[in-house]
């Protein structure tokens, strides 16, 4: 890790471990959430008006909320399974802290089982005894944070570009054969051909439409 970055990484959590029950459950959802949104933003096509759109929550983006940008980042091979798991799981974690307007703590049996899921390794010095639910969490947001640090950069190097598909020859009309029986007909036809650039599977193919009648 960066220099720079592990003094910035440890002023965060020498506040994070100082947060509240609350506290600690919406900050490390909020700072895995970022990891997500820089990741998706990192690997989408270069259009920061798209990005927008698709991940601001002031811009009703489909990909705003916390628990659909993982879904999105798993789809898009961004995560992997160990990774997402842990994520859902803060995710309702955070949700269970967040909806409750008082008395929910690490101590709550609901957040007790949730946590109880968490399978980020905990510290050794932790090993033989009992862990507590907030040691459970803060261990998994930790180790999840961890591994997300860099993602934004490694998947800015895999970002998406446009890519033409079809080209303009790809599909387009031609003229049916002289000797075609159809030639010459009221309802006259034409030819489409259809083929799929580097595809070699996938010939282009011939066949047969009516001509489209204007109204």
């Amino acid at each position: 890790m960066r220099q720079d970055d592990a003094r910035d990484l440890e002023n965060f959590l020498n506040e994070f471990d100082r947060e509240t029950d609350r506290g600690l459950a919406l900050v490390g959802a909020a700072v895995i959430d970022e990891k997500l949104e820089q990741t998706l933003r990192a690997f989408f096509r270069d259009d920061e008006d798209l990005a927008d759109r698709l991940l601001k929550a002031e811009k009703q983006g489909p990909l705003s909320s916390f628990a659909v940008r993982a879904d999105a980042a798993l789809a898009l091979g961004l995560l992997v399974p160990f990774e997402y798991d842990e994520i859902k799981l803060i995710a309702k974690i955070r949700n269970r802290f967040a909806h409750q307007r008082h008395g929910t703590t690490f101590k709550s049996p609901e957040i007790v089982k949730l946590c109880a899921k968490l399978r980020s390794p905990l510290p050794p010095m932790q090993a033989e005894d009992e862990p507590s639910s907030r040691l459970r969490f803060t261990t998994s947001v930790i180790i999840t944070y961890l591994r997300l640090y860099y993602r934004p950069e490694l998947a800015l190097r895999e970002r998406r570009l446009a890519k033409a598909w079809v080209s303009e020859d790809d599909v387009r009309w031609d003229t049916l054969p002289a000797d075609d029986p159809r030639v010459g007909q009221q309802s006259s036809y034409i030819m489409v051909w259809l083929k799929q650039k580097g595809a070699p599977d996938l010939p282009g193919v011939p066949f047969i439409l009516p001509v489209p009648r204007c109204p």
